[in-house]
């Protein structure tokens, strides 16, 4: 009895640690990435934060095109590291600063960079806290990351992440960590990614591109449009899920 005592107890307190030092990591890989963009971009990153649209755009403009550009990359690779900073403000002001192709190529490619440096760094570190903690006394991800690990790991993983990068609510931070814990592959965590995030990068980029020229009806035309794709993949997203097993 007491030697089941003093097992539990050993459990709970290996659980405390590997949760510690999961957050630990996970803190000072952010930091360190957000210390080199303050660095590189000072002040663009509370800009971002505060959702403020003309001082993003007059931010980039004064930098110059190329330097913009590199600026909008690193924005969207990111705002997939962080979680929380905002997708749509930076790229709505790419399609404004850039025109919609240019703006969704560079914003494009730094969220799928991004992505998939957050899934290999998260699978990485996984491993080696795995070496010290068995499977059942790691630390318990997060409500939503859960539910989406479980439902990658229940259906094909690659189709799960293509869905779950698509439809709106769900945090693109979160999505590279609960790949990390099924079985999906570098190769097909990135082309899941690249196979779907283009779509709502372009969707958000021709909305700057029109609002720039003043055609606001068909920038509202764009919203409800991909909105009614996004209604009709999630009617069918069992039927879609299920063709995919």
């Amino acid at each position: 009895m007491e030697e089941n005592h003093k097992q539990f107890r050993k459990i709970k307190r290996n659980k405390w640690i590997s949760r510690l030092l999961a957050c630990v990591l996970a803190v000072l890989m952010t930091a360190g990435i957000m210390l080199l963009f303050e660095w590189m971009f000072p002040g663009l990153l509370s800009l971002v934060c505060s959702r403020d649209q003309k001082a993003i755009e007059a931010y980039l403009a004064e930098a110059g095109q190329w330097k913009g550009l590199l600026c909008l990359f690193f924005l969207s690779a990111v705002q997939v590291i962080s979680i929380v900073l905002p997708g749509v403000p930076i790229h709505v002001t790419g399609g404004l600063l850039y025109g919609w192709w240019k703006g969704t190529l560079v914003c494009f490619c730094g969220f799928v960079f991004g992505s998939v440096l957050v899934f290999l760094l998260d699978r990485r570190v996984g491993k080696r806290l795995h070496r010290f903690f068995p499977a059942e006394e790691r630390s318990e991800e997060t409500a939503m990351q859960n539910r989406l690990i479980e439902q990658m790991k229940k259906q094909n993983p690659s189709v799960a992440v293509g869905l779950a990068v698509m439809i709106p609510g769900v945090p693109r931070g979160l999505i590279p960590h609960a790949a990390a814990g099924t079985g999906i592959s570098a190769q097909g965590f990135a082309g899941a990614v690249t196979a779907t995030a283009w779509m709502q990068i372009l969707r958000n980029c021709l909305v700057g591109d029109f609002l720039i020229r003043g055609m606001i009806f068909q920038a509202g035309l764009v919203y409800v449009l991909y909105f009614l794709l996004i209604a009709l993949v999630t009617w069918k997203r069992q039927e879609i899920l299920g063709r995919f097993r």
